[in-house]
């Protein structure tokens, strides 16, 4: 009786709470390769003229005179504008993160509980990729995000996507909503895009069938991630929607609520996200890989099949000291790059090993799985034993990342982690507490509270925090993925208070990030200055946050 801990959750808004989405460098990302047939309209060569007219003659409607003189006379041009465009990596978790939570706030708009959302979305373009003049408009705007719909989507799924590129930025601040709906959200600039017949203007405008229909908008979210293939990163959204959907408080109905970190606060690390390449899903291939792999990561694309077998090939005898010797050159759109980056001339690149030049590429196989680190963040990621092949052998599943994708195995691995309202947030309420008790249990063991600190005599009651805030920074001081000593001991802590699976388990979460500002990094040029920097920081409440548990 003595131990007993009451605590009251909510996953509705409550004033003053709110988690900040802070944008970081995805782990993980998809990264886009050609289709063979379809590379020339990526890379120059005298089969691009035909290519660009075999790939889109099915989704615009052209003739031959229009088609030579806006592509045919700049070829070059569009060429190295569709190539700029697939170089990036692709990233969705962000968006998905924000479909899965218009999926359960229809699920309380079906019972009642709030009301259906009156969002504008005229402020989101949703533009028809009909013509040349249509496309070339979109390659230009590389600044803004694409959610791509897919071919002749129906007017509510374009209403959804656009609802949905809102951000939650328009919503009435006096409304009851969702504790989700109420975080700051990255504000992004995005279009909706899609291919087929362009829907007139005004018909179908206030389709929103979707409204208080939770299983509609799970087919939606089922078809986007078919659309763009990014299942894959389903599941990392859903981890995300669980750790920003609840708040909580201690006690009876007088206690202030919290998020789960004890703050008011709280800044979760989303990766940046990145979707103009889905312009052309349907003429690229997408795996997934980790983005900063030496070997496969990004600005290390691997090597077309038919590119390895044109080039001459030669067998090494030795291989010289260094992971940049054993590891060949990588070829991307007709550019050379090695493991270190810089760029390798002809005669390195012929000289390397290839996959199918006997000794040499058993060799460059064991180099690269020892250097491969994509395995530690994608569950199944394995290599096939064969040579002359670098496809990866993947499950399904979400956590797979799987080249292939069948439709009707991944709609039914969708549909399965998009379990229902109650099991969902149950799970919710359950990681909430774990991860207010592990920071607990992280504090105390730390000794961050400046209780802690009370018993000490009057001279260092005073000075202990000159010392205590250096290290404080140190610890919370995040890499490029936003992720800390601190945010991965959190994560081990509550893997130890509640066991395997309420998180990825890959350390890839960056959960409760601490932003130093850049007056905060540097020495503070006098006593003053640095008396202002703790008091501020005092009154975040990064020093001693309250509890909820």
């Amino acid at each position: 009786r003595r131990t007993r801990v009451s605590t009251t959750l909510s996953f509705l808004q409550q004033p003053g709470c709110a988690y900040v989405m802070q944008p970081v460098v995805p782990v993980t990302s998809l990264i886009v390769t050609p289709r063979p047939i379809f590379r020339p309209m990526f890379e120059l060569d005298p089969r691009s003229f035909h290519a660009f007219k075999v790939a889109w003659r099915n989704y615009i409607d052209f003739g031959v005179v229009d088609f030579r003189m806006q592509v045919g006379d700049q070829l070059e041009r569009w060429t190295q504008r569709c190539k700029a465009i697939i170089e990036k990596p692709l990233e969705f978790t962000y968006w998905l993160t924000l479909m899965v939570g218009s999926l359960y706030r229809e699920a309380l708009v079906e019972r009642q509980v709030l009301p259906p959302t009156e969002a504008n979305v005229e402020q989101t373009p949703a533009v028809c990729i009909d013509s040349f003049d249509a496309l070339s408009a979109v390659l230009s705007a590389s600044e803004r995000q694409i959610l791509f719909a897919g071919v002749d989507p129906s007017p509510a799924y374009l209403q959804w996507l656009r609802y949905v590129a809102q951000q939650h930025s328009n919503r009435q601040l006096d409304a009851p909503c969702m504790q989700f709906e109420s975080n700051e959200f990255l504000g992004l600039s995005v279009m909706v895009i899609y291919y087929g017949r362009k829907l007139r203007k005004g018909k179908g405008q206030a389709d929103v069938t979707w409204h208080g229909n939770p299983s509609l908008v799970k087919s939606y979210i089922a078809r986007f991630a078919e659309d763009n293939r990014c299942a894959c990163q389903v599941e990392q959204a859903i981890r995300l929607y669980s750790q920003t959907c609840a708040v909580g408080k201690h006690g009876g109905s007088d206690e202030e609520w919290y998020c789960w970190n004890g703050l008011k606060v709280c800044e979760m690390g989303v990766p940046m996200p990145c979707t103009q390449a889905s312009l052309f899903s349907p003429f690229v291939t997408m795996e997934q890989v980790a983005l900063m792999c030496p070997v496969h990561g990004w600005g290390t694309a691997p090597s077309h099949e038919k590119e390895l077998h044109r080039r001459p090939r030669r067998r090494t005898s030795t291989a010289s000291s260094g992971a940049s010797s054993v590891l060949p050159g990588r070829v991307s759109m007709g550019r050379a790059s090695s493991f270190s980056g810089s760029e390798a001339s002809e005669e390195e690149i012929d000289a390397a090993p290839t996959w199918d030049s006997g000794g040499g590429g058993e060799e460059f196989e064991e180099q690269e799985k020892r250097l491969c680190f994509c395995r530690r963040y994608i569950p199944g990621f394995e290599l096939h034993s064969g040579r002359g092949k670098r496809k990866r052998e993947q499950p399904l599943g979400l956590g797979g990342g799987a080249a292939v994708h069948r439709r009707a195995e991944q709609r039914q691995a969708i549909f399965q982690a998009l379990g229902d309202f109650e099991r969902m947030h149950s799970f919710a309420a359950v990681l909430a507490g774990g991860l207010n008790l592990a920071k607990q249990i992280v504090r105390l063991h730390f000794s961050i509270d400046r209780e802690a600190y009370a018993h000490l005599p009057a001279v260092a009651a005073t000075t202990w925090e000159d010392g205590m805030l250096t290290w404080y920074q140190e610890f919370h001081r995040s890499d490029i993925h936003g992720r800390s000593r601190y945010s991965m001991l959190l994560e081990r802590v509550l893997r130890g208070v509640l066991g395997d699976g309420y998180t990825g388990g890959l350390l890839a979460e960056a959960m409760d990030i601490l932003r130093v500002r850049a007056d905060m990094k540097e020495e503070p040029a006098a006593e003053a200055e640095g008396g202002s920097d703790r008091r501020s920081a005092r009154s975040r409440g990064d020093l001693g946050g309250k509890m909820c548990t």
